[in-house]
């Protein structure tokens, strides 16, 4: 399984505990989480195959070495075995820390979490984003963003401050809108 789909497997199982920690009514929780518990056995079975790949990789490459180390080659050539044993360690590593790295397509957004959150809840009540469910958008806003002062963003969190308008928060996302409305007159006219 590649790494791509090891966290594909695992966005999948953020997914579902968030679905079930919000669900409201308990309708069959026992088999709810029978099945959620499934999900994450195998995505375990996943992850320890891949590390056992990995772990491979690296043997096999140990193993070379001593071959190499055995065999008297010139220097010349060493150097040359050296820099390939480099570049696979390189690949190696980035490989993993693709796998365990969380942040990965995080953006930075330079607004608070309020006003993102005041954002969001103007595009809902202006029929731009037409999704009723806030579900969707607290996840999406919790997997690929961060703010200057926060690094992850919680969907709980969220939940709770979506509601929260404070005059302070309006005012200062009018502004920036503002300033916005002004950047766009500036591109129509370059446009005239």
């Amino acid at each position: 399984m590649s790494d791509t789909a090891l966290q594909h497997q695992l966005q999948s199982i953020r997914s579902r505990l968030l679905e079930l920690q919000n669900e409201g009514a308990a309708i069959d929780r026992e088999k709810e989480l029978l099945a959620f518990n499934g999900q994450i056995m195998e995505f375990m079975a996943a992850l320890r195959q891949c590390c056992s790949d990995m772990q491979e990789q690296i043997d096999v490459r140990v193993e070379l070495q001593g071959a190499i180390k055995l065999s008297g080659i010139k220097q010349a050539a060493y150097e040359s075995f050296f820099q390939d044993q480099i570049m696979f360690y390189r690949q190696w590593l980035s490989g993993f820390a693709e796998l365990v790295h969380t942040d990965k397509g995080k953006c930075t957004v330079g607004l608070t979490v309020r006003q993102i959150l005041l954002l969001l809840r103007l595009a809902r009540d202006t029929g731009i984003l037409a999704e009723q469910q806030l579900k969707p958008y607290f996840y999406f806003l919790q997997t690929s963003f961060r703010t200057n002062a926060q690094d992850s963003l919680s969907y709980e969190s969220l939940r709770k401050k979506y509601s929260e308008l404070d005059r302070y928060t309006i005012i200062n996302l009018r502004k920036l809108l503002e300033e916005m409305l002004v950047q766009l007159k500036r591109y129509q006219d370059k446009t005239m």
